[in-house]
This record gives structure tokens, sequence and C-alpha cells, in this order.
């Protein structure tokens, strides 16, 4: 089992619809194919997305994960509803409380 902490690829994105939240973080658990499929969208909340601007961050376990969450996101979501923002290959996510 993967820890919090082994999930450190990350992609940021923006959005101005909250619905599309809910897709992305769908997405995010169909792209994460081993390790634990809930890490992906911890901090992808309505909360963190209003408190980031209108921004979500998702942390992948594999940048083949990342990549693949990418590629679903291009393929099923309007790019003028969504922007990928920033990615990283080191931003570990903490476990929540």
């Amino acid at each position: 089992m993967t820890e919090h902490a082994d999930h450190r690829f990350s992609a940021t994105l923006s959005t101005p619809d909250l619905a599309l939240v809910g897709c992305l973080r769908a997405l995010a658990e169909f792209s994460e194919q081993t390790g634990s499929n809930t890490v992906p969208g911890e901090d992808a909340g309505e909360k963190d997305w209003r408190a980031a601007g209108q921004k979500v961050t998702f942390r992948f376990y594999r940048a083949l994960y990342r990549d693949l969450f990418k590629n679903e996101v291009r393929r099923l979501l309007p790019a003028n509803l969504v922007r990928f923002d920033a990615e990283s290959d080191d931003a570990p996510i903490m476990p929540q409380p």
C-alpha cells in the first residue's frame, strides 16, 4: 500500500465551475491505477477550491498516472472550462488529520 508521501506527482488545474471539480476528482481516481485511488483528490474539495482561488491540485503515485489524468481531462472536458496551471514531480501530500 502506498503512503500519502508517495503521491508526489502533482497537477494543478483551475476551473470556474465547482461541478467540474467533482468530475476532476473522479478522473483523478480513475487514473490512479495502483496505490490509493482516494489520495489524488484529497485536496480537491469545495473548501480547498475556494481557498485556492478556484484551483485544485491532484497528486499521483506515478508520473504516468498524472499523464493519464491529463489526457482524460483534455479528452472529456472543455478547454474553456478547465486549464492546467502547474505540475510538479516533487509535491507530496500530507495526510489529513
